[in-house]
C-alpha cells in the first residue's frame, strides 16, 4: 500500500488523534517508518535572524484546516495581521502561513513540536520556507516568541515558548528569566530530541528547555516588548554583512487553493 493510501485510511478509520513526528535531513528513514521524535537543532537569535527570510511581529486573525487534494492529510494556514517587519517584506500587511497537520473535529494530525497560535494573540516570528516547508516557522518552536504580561506591573513583555520572558541579546544569544513550568510551555518543547550543534550529543527535552535559558539576575527589571523588538531589529541590521547572512525576501502568503495533493507524512496511531 502507498503512503499516501496509508494515511488516507487512517484517516477515515481513525477517531483518535494522531501524533506524526517529523524527520529532518539528520535523519534517514524509510517512508512509512516510525520516528521516535522530531529532531531539530538549537538555534539562538544569531541563526534565526541569519536563516530567516521574514521576520515580523503579527497578530493571529484566522486559523483553517483544510485537507489534501486527495483528503488524506490536514493542513493548517494561519493568517496574521503584520504589525511590524524586522527583516525581508510582504505584500500586503496580511500573511498566511501554512503548517502541516491540524485537527478537524475530534479527528486530525498533530506533530510534535509544531507552533501553536492563539486567534487575537501577537507573536515575534522567524518565517523560513512557507508553502514548501512543512513547519514555515524557522526552528519550530525555537522561531515562536509570544507577547504576554508580566505579573504585577501588567507590562508587555516577550515570552519563548517555554514561557521565559526575554530580557536582551547577549554575544548573540537571547537573554532569559526563568522558564515557566506550565502546560502551555510543556507543550511548546516537549516531545523533542535536540541534537547538539556538533550533531551528536542528545539533549532530553526538560534539558533542551533549560539549556536555552539564562538564569534572570537579581533585581534586573524585564525590558518591555517594544525594547527587545528594537534591539532585535538593530541586531538584524547589523548582521547584514555577516557570511552566513540570508538577505531578506519577499514571502508570499501561502494560498488554501494551493493545498498540497497528498499527505506529507506517515501517520502513526500513539502508542
Amino acid at each position: 500500500m502507498s503512503q499516501s493510501a496509508t494515511v488516507a485510511s487512517q484517516w477515515k478509520l481513525n477517531a483518535l488523534r494522531c501524533v506524526v513526528v517529523a524527520a529532518t535531513s539528520l535523519v534517514l528513514g524509510s517512508a512509512g517508518s516510525r520516528l521516535e521524535a522530531t529532531t531539530v537543532l538549537p538555534m539562538d537569535v544569531t541563526e534565526l535572524s541569519d536563516q530567516a527570510d521574514f521576520v515580523f511581529t503579527g497578530t493571529t486573525l484566522q486559523t483553517e484546516v483544510l485537507l489534501s487534494k486527495d483528503g488524506s492529510f490536514p493542513f493548517t494556514f494561519v493568517t496574521f495581521a503584520v504589525d511590524d517587519v524586522l527583516k525581508g517584506k510582504t505584500k500586503e500587511r496580511q500573511i498566511t502561513l501554512r503548517f502541516d497537520g491540524g485537527m478537524l473535529g475530534d479527528r486530525g494530525v498533530e506533530v510534535d513540536g509544531m507552533p501553536r497560535f492563539e486567534q487575537g494573540e501577537s507573536y515575534l516570528l522567524f518565517v523560513r520556507g512557507n508553502g514548501s516547508a512543512g513547519c514555515p516557522v524557522l526552528g519550530w518552536w525555537q522561531g515562536q516568541f509570544r507577547y504576554g504580561r508580566e505579573p504585577g506591573s501588567n507590562k508587555r513583555i516577550l515570552l519563548d515558548s517555554a514561557g521565559a520572558a526575554v530580557e536582551g541579546i547577549t554575544q548573540g544569544r537571547f537573554t532569559r528569566g526563568p522558564a515557566e513550568v506550565s502546560q502551555r510551555a510543556t507543550k511548546a518543547g516537549g516531545g523533542m530530541t535536540v541534537l547538539s550543534e556538533e550533531g551528536v550529543h542528545i539533549v532530553l527535552p526538560d534539558q533542551a528547555l533549560r539549556a536555552t535559558s539564562t538564569a534572570k539576575a537579581p533585581m534586573v527589571e524585564t525590558p518591555d516588548a517594544a525594547q527587545i523588538v528594537d534591539q532585535l531589529r538593530s541586531f538584524i541590521a547589523g548582521r547584514g554583512m555577516a557570511k552566513n547572512f540570508r538577505q531578506g525576501r519577499l514571502v508570499e502568503s501561502a494560498r488554501t487553493e494551493d493545498v498540497p495533493a497528498h499527505a506529507a507524512w506517515s501517520a502513526a496511531r500513539p502508542r
